[in-house]
């Protein structure tokens, strides 16, 4: 077995674990930290989405960008190289009502299973860094992309301390470190990418956060559609406001986010 199949592998073993809490998935789409958090992100990246755009979500893991980017698209297709990942997927597609938009297929980001200029958009988060040759999963997501085609990457951002501290941490985020915005533009470039656009975004890693809270302190969640929820959702929006306007914090934010065009 060669040394990269070795550590994808390794990679899946990690993460699976923290598959075998179900929830963990359900409280990321209904915890108002979590979803304000990823929606927020994702509403910035579906650059002009409309009912048939047709969406490959890159490293889907669970499922939980994909079922929310449904209300955005049309037709979506996960992919992951973990088959308990992909189970939990379609199970969640299925409770979420979003199963009739969703499939969800196990495959190597570096070997896509599509044929040249499929989709229409490329959707990727906190993916690329657990890839030892990202460079070739940018090159499969602009060959399956349709000229004139979208790809979204958000990636977490080193500057940031929480994800600094994470990646000195963590052995299997320990790739967080290269990711420069100098390091970035130069994989798209490499792979072909047209209009690159760069943007920082959301200074605090909110879903850690609660998830902690909810984990370790006993907090219960806060769902989004209660009153406390939706006053949650101002407060953080004005907070992410107010630290754009400073100059030495704004580019500090926990991610980084490219919008390319192929």
């Amino acid at each position: 077995m060669n040394e990269m199949l070795e550590t994808k592998i390794d990679h899946v073993g990690h993460f699976d674990k923290s598959y075998d809490d179900f929830n963990y998935a359900r409280w990321r789409l209904e915890d108002i930290f979590s979803f304000y958090h990823h929606s927020r992100i994702i509403q910035t990246a579906l650059i002009g989405s409309a009912p048939s755009l047709y969406l490959l979500d890159v490293g889907c893991g669970p499922g939980v960008d994909a079922i929310t980017l449904a209300d955005y698209a049309g037709k979506i297709v996960g992919i992951d190289f973990s088959p308990k990942a992909i189970k939990i997927a379609q199970e969640l597609a299925k409770e979420y009502r979003k199963d009739s938009k969703l499939s969800f297929l196990c495959c190597d980001a570096e070997k896509l299973p599509f044929e040249e200029k499929t989709f229409d958009a490329v959707f990727c988060m906190n993916f690329l860094h657990h890839l030892e040759r990202p460079e070739k999963a940018l090159q499969e997501m602009a060959r399956v992309l349709k000229k004139g085609g979208k790809l979204l990457v958000v990636e977490m951002n080193p500057r940031n301390i929480q994800m600094n501290i994470i990646s000195r941490l963590l052995k299997h985020e320990r790739l967080i470190l290269r990711n420069s915005p100098q390091y970035l533009k130069s994989l798209f470039v490499q792979a072909g990418f047209l209009k690159i656009e760069m943007s920082f975004q959301e200074y605090v890693c909110q879903p850690l956060v609660s998830y902690y809270l909810r984990k370790k302190l006993l907090f219960s969640m806060i769902e989004k559609e209660s009153s406390f929820g939706r006053l949650i959702t101002k407060i953080y929006g004005y907070k992410n406001s107010l630290f754009k306007r400073i100059p030495l914090i704004k580019n500090l934010t926990t991610y980084i986010v490219i919008q390319a065009e192929r």
